[in-house]
């Protein structure tokens, strides 16, 4: 579709994105395709759970681009501070697994981060290295 569309699905996305968080929260564009979202002050994990399955069905919705009916999908990872991290490189490090893992799962589906992913990670690096 070329790097206009591309443009203009990336802008799009960003603004269903922030259109779910709450005027305290903060969207970021990571790389490429990925973005991040900051939820300070979530109070709960069930509260992240729930705006990580709203940032998944904002980004399912039809996207008309050219008169053509696209399906994006997405996958997102999951990690709170400090439960899941107090240092930066370990929370960033344990989000990118649950995002892995999201991935892994399937389209249109988000992972919070927990032990068994973590677990899982360690085993692969065991398997890499052997």
């Amino acid at each position: 579709h070329g790097y206009d569309a591309g443009d203009l699905i990336l802008a799009t996305m960003a603004n269903r994105l922030c259109a779910v968080l709450r005027n305290t929260d903060t969207l970021c564009r990571v790389d490429g395709d990925e973005f991040a979202a900051i939820f300070p002050d979530i109070g709960s994990i069930e509260m992240a759970q729930t705006l990580a399955d709203r940032l998944v069905q904002a980004v399912r919705e039809p996207l008309i681009l050219r008169g053509k009916k696209l399906t994006i999908t997405a996958s997102v990872g999951v990690a709170c501070c400090p439960l899941h991290g107090k240092e930066q490189r370990l929370y960033l490090h344990n989000t990118d697994l649950a995002l892995k893992e999201a991935k892994y799962s399937g389209t249109n589906t988000w992972r919070i981060f927990s032990a068994t992913t973590a677990q899982a990670d360690a085993q692969l690096a065991l398997q890499v290295d052997i």
